[in-house]
């Protein structure tokens, strides 16, 4: 079974993935859903100010360390497709497909 991670596009969070996130695991996948930094409810405002691709990249590859995902298919949604092709750069022995939307 393959490890998805779900990268939602610009001003979206996990929440945009709720749906399919039970269809995929049901199916006997891994899934990670992520919110971005700047999109989190909690986010204080200099964060939000501040966050960028490069702070989303860093969110994505920090999240692969973190969880030693290995053999990962990233999935962008619109914006998302720059942040998944970035980390899947940066990341690339942990990542084994990039796909955008």
């Amino acid at each position: 079974m393959a490890t998805f991670v779900l990268v939602p596009g610009a001003w979206n969070g996990s929440w945009s993935f709720e749906a399919v996130v039970p269809l995929l695991e049901r199916a006997g996948h891994t899934v990670h859903a992520l919110t971005l930094t700047g999109l989190r409810p909690d986010d204080e405002n200099a964060t939000i100010a501040s966050a960028n691709l490069d702070t989303h990249t860093d969110d994505v590859v920090r999240h692969l360390d973190r969880h030693r995902i290995t053999g990962a298919t990233l999935v962008g949604h619109s914006y998302a497709g720059m942040v998944i092709a970035a980390a899947a750069d940066r990341g690339r022995r942990q990542v084994a497909r990039a796909d955008h939307s």
